[in-house]
């Protein structure tokens, strides 16, 4: 039985109760990419050995979940379905012939103009100027300019009926500008280009006597028009879903027309999944980014705590060490013979000194009883970073 989503705490209680392979199996998953993914999540899982140990009857040890993976988190198995779009049997589903005119789409009325014949020697399709957004993209040859103008104006006219919106930007990381359709707010690119195939060129006599010496030769393979074209759909896809349509032996790319329509809304509603997905994913980071700063706050005042301890306990000893020299004084042979009154006088000043320097006597002390405890990781990790400090000195 295929399975799509669990939560973690399901996750956890089958790989705990069943082998992997069994598991992998039961949900039509590759096993190694299901243990890969439980790993991934930060899950224990049993290790090599596990079952045998447990057929015998031996005692073992299964590892709590940890207090990081929240029990209800969804798991997402789609991915581990299937390691490759599968190839989709197409059959035969043109559209409508357009029943406006092409001028009434302001991205196609100059496109025939605005394409030029191509400069370089051994470049063959049409060039476009690259930051021109007034006339939608198209890549190909002088033969098949023609052909696919007719496609896309069949793709604006059908967007229309639908009340989509088509428009000429660069998309996130594209070089150059591409075609984008809004659907439901959604921005799906997609591109309408000709296949190039390489062959080898026909060479002159010197390079062939520079080839002959073993020297690269320029452009010694030119890529040309196959005639083949091909529509792309560059817009996020599920698994499984087919986004290159072109020409081939059965169907052209006219009588596939239907089947890009029906991908660009499956691209734009798997858009808004993926959005979804990755803001719970930023959550969680930002959930586990403030739990990792409480923390490292928490480990921050422990250990300042342990220094002012530390420096407490130094003045602490100060103080004491003046008292026994204090008292060490009075009692030495060279102050037998002052008055009581002039010793009087000197205990107290020399008192006033220690309680000033004493913590226990200043206050200075009250903020270590006034601060809580904190747990044994914290003290730990606050402990080992002030003898490391120490270490240093």
């Amino acid at each position: 039985m295929s399975v799509s989503t669990l939560t973690a705490a399901e996750l956890y209680e089958a790989i705990w109760s069943t082998p992997l392979s069994h598991l992998a199996a039961r949900w039509c998953v590759n096993a190694h990419a299901l243990g890969q993914l439980i790993d991934r999540v930060g899950m224990p899982r049993p290790k090599s050995g596990y079952w045998t140990q447990k057929a015998l009857g031996k005692p073992l040890t299964v590892s709590a979940m940890p207090d990081t993976l929240s029990p209800t988190r969804i798991i997402d198995l789609t991915p581990l379905q299937s390691t490759k779009r599968e190839k989709t049997r197409l059959t035969s589903a043109p559209l409508a012939t357009p029943t406006t005119s092409l001028r009434a789409y302001p991205l196609l009325k100059g496109i025939k103009t605005s394409m030029k014949p191509p400069s370089f020697k051994y470049d063959f399709l049409m060039v476009q100027a690259y930051n021109n957004d007034s006339v939608a993209r198209l890549d190909v040859s002088p033969a098949t300019q023609s052909r696919a103008i007719v496609i896309l104006h069949t793709l604006f006219f059908h967007f229309q009926q639908k009340g989509w919106t088509v428009s000429v930007d660069k998309h996130r990381y594209a070089k150059r500008l591409t075609n984008i359709v809004k659907i439901n707010d959604e921005s799906v690119p997609f591109r309408l280009r000709e296949r190039l195939r390489q062959v080898p060129r026909e060479l002159d006599k010197k390079e062939q006597e520079e080839k002959a010496k073993g020297k690269s030769i320029w452009h010694e393979k030119i890529n040309i028009p196959s005639g083949c074209l091909q529509l792309i759909v560059e817009g996020a896809l599920p698994r499984g879903s087919k986004g290159l349509f072109e020409d081939n032996a059965t169907l052209t790319l006219e009588t596939q027309l239907a089947h890009v329509i029906n991908t660009l809304e499956n691209s734009a509603e798997h858009m808004k999944v993926v959005r979804a997905e990755r803001e719970a994913e930023k959550q969680r980071w930002e959930t586990q980014r403030r739990q990792k700063e409480a923390i490292e706050q928490r480990v921050r005042t422990q250990h300042a705590r342990i220094n002012t301890f530390t420096e407490l306990f130094t003045q602490w000893r100060r103080a004491n060490d003046c008292r026994a020299f204090i008292d060490a004084l009075l009692s030495a042979p060279v102050y037998q013979g002052c008055m009581q009154e002039e010793k009087a006088r000197f205990m107290v000043w020399a008192n006033e000194i220690a309680d000033a320097i004493d913590p226990t006597v200043n206050g200075l002390a009250s903020a270590l009883l006034q601060a809580g405890k904190e747990d044994n990781s914290i003290m730990a990790e606050a402990i080992r970073r002030y003898q490391k400090a120490t270490r240093t000195q």
